[in-house]
């Protein structure tokens, strides 16, 4: 085992914090899907979402605590599951645009 390897402990009131932050932000989103923004909404939507990804995978899943190697083959893990999906619907939304 890797002597030089400590666990990250987290205190209770980093874990508050965050919660915290979540609810504000899981608030957010609640009123902004009551506003009629059109288009903005949902690019509000995902950029509150993609916040509160980022605080669930940085605390709770201890990754702002790992190396840079992990932490930039998690990002590039999710950019290419996002490139997958976003040309998914790229597909769809082609293939539904020549059949009417």
């Amino acid at each position: 085992m890797n002597q030089d390897h400590h666990p990250c402990v987290i205190g209770y009131q980093t874990h508050i914090i965050i919660w915290l932050g979540l609810l504000a932000l899981t608030a957010l989103t609640i009123v902004v899907a009551g506003m009629h923004l059109k288009g903005l909404s949902i690019v509000v939507a995902l950029a509150v979402a993609a916040c509160k990804c980022s605080l669930v995978c940085l605390f709770f899943m201890h990754l702002k605590y790992e190396s840079f190697f992990l932490k930039t083959l998690f990002l590039v893990t999710i950019l290419l599951l996002a490139s997958f999906i976003g040309l998914t619907y790229i597909d769809i939304f082609f293939r539904e645009g020549v059949m009417k």
